[in-house]
């Protein structure tokens, strides 16, 4: 019985005229979902229906891969014709999330139909990495929503005039996409050199001179040059007390921003020199944004 309401399903999606319509990465992702399971399932058919189902199992699955790839193709072309506007990419970006710019107070949970889009531009597979042991303060890679790198740029009406840090920055995606549609100087630092080298093909992909990664233990980078430092709760406890020193001896000297997505809010939040923009914001799966006390900028 459960099984044919799964087949009922997968004849659903298969007769959709939504499911090759650009925007619709997850409905394509619940269809591959679905033959998956009817795949597992087919030792509970009769042969020759089985046959059948699967051999449609085989050329949905296709089509919609096939579709896919052309997709992220066509974006990766758009993103490296240098004749583009990074308002019109935003626009075209825009397409695929639900979030509403300057949403403030907005719970970013599940992910949307961008993440798919910007998943596959670049084309990463993490399957067979294997990463090196290391302390319990840092965290495993968590790539940030798209629409939380959206909610920061609209947030902060990030400018060509800043320099933006992001600790832990795994994959490269929020410091490719702040440079793309805001035009700043981006810094990423990410300990894992497989994190990094990853990063840096997208980086070459996209030919952004404005955008490097540095392969380092965080501590051990200057980033005084940085106004404005991202946090998508990369690491915690002494490690982030002994990054969050630094900053605070660079807030003395100039006005700076710090800006937190996840569980590390939480942190921020007990930090006597950095003051909240707004209360509503202090919640871990909200973008929250940090000036220091000596900092008017946006306020």
């Amino acid at each position: 019985m459960v099984l044919q309401s799964i087949i009922s399903e997968f004849e659903q999606y298969e007769q959709s005229h939504e499911l090759f319509e650009e925007t619709n990465f997850n409905i394509r992702d619940k269809t591959l979902e679905t033959i998956k399971i009817i795949r597992g399932s087919s030792q509970f058919l009769a042969e020759i229906a089985k046959v059948s189902l699967i051999q449609r199992t085989e050329k949905l699955e296709s089509l919609i891969h096939s579709y896919n790839r052309s997709i992220y193709l066509k974006y990766l072309s758009l993103l490296q014709d240098r004749k583009i506007k990074n308002n019109e990419i935003r626009e075209v970006l825009n397409r695929f999330t639900s979030y509403k710019a300057k949403s403030l107070f907005t719970n970013h949970y599940a992910s949307d139909d961008l993440d798919y889009l910007v998943d596959g531009i670049f084309n990463y597979n993490l399957d067979n990495i294997r990463l090196p042991k290391r302390s319990m303060e840092y965290h495993h890679l968590e790539v940030t929503p798209a629409k939380v790198i959206l909610d920061l740029i609209d947030q902060l009406e990030i400018t060509k005039d800043d320099v933006f840090y992001d600790f832990g920055s795994g994959l490269g995606h929020v410091v490719i996409w702040v440079h793309i549609l805001a035009g700043a100087k981006c810094v990423g630092i990410e300990i894992e050199p497989t994190y990094c080298e990853l990063a840096n093909k997208s980086i070459s992909s996209l030919n952004l001179s404005d955008v490097t990664i540095q392969n380092a233990d965080v501590l051990e980078v200057d980033y005084e040059s940085g106004n404005i430092f991202f946090f998508y709760s990369p690491f915690s406890g002494k490690l982030l007390d002994d990054v969050l020193s630094k900053l605070q001896l660079l807030a003395r000297d100039k006005q700076i921003i710090v800006c937190t997505f996840g569980p590390v809010t939480m942190d921020m939040v007990k930090v006597d020199w950095l003051i909240p923009r707004h209360e509503q914001m202090i919640h871990p799966f909200r973008l929250a944004v940090f000036n220091s006390q000596l900092n008017s900028r946006h306020s």
